[in-house]
């Protein structure tokens, strides 16, 4: 059994497309190791979009994938000052790195926190990332 974290679009999306290497989240983490990405059925994007504005970076544009796992990541660690562009104060930041894109991704249903299931079945393509901003 594998975790799968359950992340809000843009966001999901941005850790594939656009280097986003830092996951906030209020609580810390111990885990480390291969971490399965889940694209939320959430639609409002608003704040996200407001975000990526005020900071000049570049998220992904809609239709995005939700409701599935998009891919995985590798959870190198969880700090609590990162200097990544990504990472929002008062949070902490999971260190993400080594994104692997599903060719095809699979359904299933995410809840807050991590869920844990048999890694997912099909073929993983190294994401390719932009570091495209705004501007």
């Amino acid at each position: 059994m594998e975790p799968v974290l359950t992340v809000r679009q843009p966001w999901a999306s941005a850790t594939f497309l656009c280097g986003k290497d830092v996951e906030n989240r209020k609580t810390r983490t111990r885990y480390r190791g291969r971490l399965w990405i889940q694209a939320s059925l959430f639609k409002s994007r608003s704040g996200p979009d407001r975000w990526a504005d005020e900071h000049n970076v570049w998220l992904p544009q809609e239709p995005l994938p939700r409701g599935v796992i998009i891919g995985c990541v590798e959870l190198f660690d969880c700090i609590e000052h990162s200097d990544s562009e990504w990472a929002l104060p008062g949070q902490f930041h999971w260190l993400l790195g080594r994104p692997m894109l599903l060719k095809r991704p699979v359904a299933h249903t995410g809840r807050l926190g991590f869920s844990w299931r048999r890694p997912p079945q099909g073929q993983l393509v190294r994401a390719r990332r932009s570091r495209a901003t705004t501007g």
